[in-house]
């Protein structure tokens, strides 16, 4: 018999924002994707609590698959999907994008015997209010962002997936990245398998602060002893600063710099709890990877 399994298995988590879920399925639809549909499978992982989109998928998507996510955070969730997933290989896309008609297709185009792992090109088309909005624009590789990225079922298996140990949806596919690096695997750049990301409000001060603690584990997982506190905090100033400067006439400017100070003044608070909670976790365990951008 046959083998019916699809080729390419699209992991796609989402979390309460079946709106914009709505329009990255709309993209990824048999009539619109340019690969045939008995090729690829979509795997909707939900996370949600309050609401889910399981009816809308049944209602809308009935070609998709929706799976309940365990509501252990981003890394988690994307895991649950690849448990669920028949492909050979694993496409991840994050609800808030917008995949174009070949991006399935240009992937399987660029497949290479000896590459496990493949990223894609992100845009973002419409313009972005400097310093209120933001997108992850990746046009060149070497970012491996979980919004636009394949990779084989096994080495994802056998790299440990994504890190659930990551309490906010930030730097766990950073942190992948390095596991893939430091195994010395090839990461091909697929320059026309596009995904195209518009812009998003940029978060406010506090809750970036609240996602520093993702950094902090970063740092202490890299085998890091010294205290994360001071990097954070520089960091913090470095990239804020870096913002206004670069958009000095925006209206947005005060907006940021009164962010930039909440965000400081959460992790000040914070970092030593980071440290003791992190710092302890990895003092015997062997690094996986020793980069560290902080």
């Amino acid at each position: 018999m046959a083998d019916r399994r699809p080729v390419i298995s699209v992991v796609l988590p989402t979390y309460h924002r079946n709106d914009l879920l709505s329009l990255c399925l709309d993209r990824l639809a048999p009539v619109v994707q340019s690969y045939p549909i008995e090729k690829y499978e979509v795997i909707v992982t939900d996370d949600g609590k309050e609401t889910t989109a399981e009816k809308l998928i049944a209602e809308r998507y009935p070609w998709a698959i929706w799976v309940p996510g365990p509501q252990r955070g981003p890394g988690a969730n994307r895991n649950q999907g690849v448990r669920k997933a028949q492909g050979k290989w694993i496409a991840f896309v994050d609800d808030d994008c917008l995949p174009e008609p070949e991006w399935l297709a240009r992937y399987d185009n660029g497949l290479e015997p000896m590459v496990k792992v493949y990223e894609g090109c992100t845009t973002c088309i419409a313009p972005i209010r400097p310093l209120i909005e933001e997108a992850p624009v990746n046009l060149t590789g070497g970012n491996l962002w979980s919004c636009n990225m394949m990779i084989d079922r096994e080495t994802f298996l056998e790299t440990g997936g994504f890190d659930e140990a990551f309490p906010y949806p930030f730097q766990e596919d950073a942190d992948f990245r390095e596991r893939i690096r430091a195994r010395d695997l090839i990461i091909k750049f697929v320059s026309d398998a596009v995904v195209d990301h518009p812009p998003r409000p940029r978060k406010s001060g506090l809750v970036m602060g609240r996602l520093r603690e993702c950094e902090a584990l970063m740092w202490y997982k890299a085998g890091n002893v010294t205290p994360v506190k001071s990097r954070l905090l520089a960091a913090i100033f470095k990239q804020r600063l870096k913002s206004v400067m670069m958009n000095p006439l925006s209206p947005g400017g005060a907006w940021a710099l009164r962010n930039m100070m909440d965000e400081y003044v959460y992790v000040a608070r914070h970092a030593d709890d980071w440290d003791a909670k992190y710092r302890q976790r990895y003092a015997n365990v062997e690094p996986e990877y020793r980069t560290c951008y902080l």
